[in-house]
């Protein structure tokens, strides 16, 4: 795995940044699963989906805060649990489509997003014509076995 500290040992990164080598700046998570998807998702969709963004209207923000104040570990993605989604699933029940729905990664329009590569629905919207199945795999396992309490 790659980390700051190997970036500065093979004189990667300089000056070498011994603050965060020190106390390195982590994703609140219960359990490194969730960290994972977080970061994943901060990563790869939370520079378009985040406070600051022209996207900033759709509330759908996925950038990870790594201070340790935040509220909890799901805190970039509590707010979307069940909160139905303007782009419909397809074949969903009208208004039924949530950004995230505990427990079905089928329900989830984040998950079902991200497994498509229809130029009008897929996430993220360029330069991804295969599926990321790893990440796939780790979201969808990660919504499966989510509680609502949560």
């Amino acid at each position: 795995m790659v980390t700051l500290r190997t970036l500065v040992e093979e004189r990667l990164v300089q000056p070498a940044p011994l603050e965060l080598i020190a106390t390195p700046p982590r994703i609140q998570a219960l359990d490194p699963r969730s960290r994972a998807v977080l970061g994943y998702l901060s990563a790869n969709c939370g520079n378009c989906h985040n406070e600051e963004s022209s996207l900033a209207p759709l509330g759908l923000f996925l950038r990870a805060r790594v201070a340790p104040s935040a509220p909890s570990h799901l805190a970039p993605v509590l707010r979307l649990f069940r909160r139905t989604a303007k782009w419909q699933i397809p074949n969903a029940a009208e208004g039924t489509s949530a950004f995230v729905t505990p427990g079905a990664p089928d329900l989830s329009a984040l998950l079902v997003r991200m497994r498509s590569r229809r130029p009008s629905s897929q996430m993220p919207p360029l330069g991804t014509v295969l599926h990321d199945r790893e990440a796939i795999d780790l979201v969808e396992a990660w919504i499966r076995d989510l509680r609502a309490a949560d």
